[in-house]
């Protein structure tokens, strides 16, 4: 990403005119799709008078603008300033190779310059970083998603130029700015029911903090720069969580929690040959038997001879429970 640097050469002035609606016709030489962040850049190329057009990428999580890199054919660099670069948004109608005709807001003009390339800068999200450099120039206008798609077009802007000139081609090479952070998801669930759990309004039962900062709820991930993070979080109906996890510029780690209520254990010792059931419900696992707090009820069953007891649970208590089978011998005279 081309960060903000000093301008070294004066013919690179970006004309900002978003007011402007235009009218421009051509033929449309392509309709390509803006690649995500590690994909195939865009090559095409375009004749003075030609038209192509830019669709908005599938998935824009971490792209934050569009680059298009130009170079320059050796005979318009022969005639500095000849040519310009034009970029339009909100087209009408929605292009297609088959029309010749359309209108659109100008995103801006950009004269070609001198050199052998020249790269165009389009933000596509607020507060951006993208900046002009040397040898490069960024439109002042955010092209959101409903700006597109865009429409480039190169023109003639001097009397008299040679029809080689008009006739050369100009390639360009389009591809994504990423964008220099990467995603955190997260979800948190009831480990009762499965249903999510939202941490908005007052009455949420739960209180989610990022590095000790609440962050306010939302469903889809929190884009934050690279490094390390802790998220804590705290309920009165939950038990607390606590995580560390890293981020990954352009990736998206995914955090899920599935949030017990505070519970007791129960550990249950049976003899062999004996089945045990547990609030009316046989259990195979008798080891560490999450319990929610109040009365319970344990029952033994060997063969026709079953025993039953009632205990009560305390959270965040461990029990153990036994059968004992003894023989009794009465002297009865």
């Amino acid at each position: 990403m081309r960060k903000k640097l000093p301008i070294l050469l004066p013919i690179l002035i970006l004309v900002a005119t978003g007011a402007f609606t235009d009218n421009i016709r051509g033929p449309v030489v392509f309709i390509s799709q803006l690649p995500v962040p590690g994909g195939t850049e865009i090559d095409q190329k375009l004749k003075p008078g030609d038209i192509g057009v830019l669709q908005y990428p599938d998935d824009d999580t971490f792209v934050e603008g569009v680059e298009v890199e130009i170079r320059v054919p050796d005979v318009i660099r022969n005639a500095p300033g000849s040519f310009a670069i034009y970029a339009y948004s909100r087209i009408t109608p929605a292009p297609e190779q088959r029309l010749m005709g359309f209108s659109g807001t100008r995103l801006f003009l950009q004269p070609i310059p001198p050199g052998n390339r020249l790269f165009v800068l389009l933000p596509i999200r607020p507060a951006s970083d993208i900046h002009s450099g040397p040898g490069a120039v960024a439109a002042t206008t955010i092209s959101s998603r409903d700006s597109f798609p865009l429409l480039f077009s190169i023109q003639p802007i001097a009397k008299g130029i040679p029809s080689q000139a008009m006739n050369a081609e100009f390639q360009l090479l389009i591809r994504p700015i990423p964008l220099s952070k990467g995603g955190a998801h997260i979800v948190i669930k009831d480990a009762d029911t499965g249903k999510s759990i939202s941490w908005a309004g007052e009455d949420s039962p739960v209180t989610v903090t990022l590095n000790g900062k609440p962050i306010p709820y939302q469903s889809d991930q929190y884009l934050l720069d690279p490094g390390l993070y802790r998220i804590d979080i705290e309920s009165s109906v939950y038990n607390s969580e606590t995580r560390t996890f890293d981020i990954d510029k352009g990736k998206t780690t995914e955090l899920e929690f599935d949030m017990e209520r505070p519970s007791a254990h129960v550990r249950i010792d049976a003899p062999r040959g004996a089945t045990v059931f547990l609030d009316g419900t046989q259990i195979s696992s008798l080891d560490h038997v999450r319990v929610s707090p109040g009365e319970h009820t344990v029952l033994y069953r060997i063969g026709d001879y079953t025993v039953s007891r009632r205990f009560n649970a305390v959270q965040k208590k461990d029990y153990e429970i036994s059968l004992f089978l003894d023989i009794m011998i009465n002297e009865t005279k």
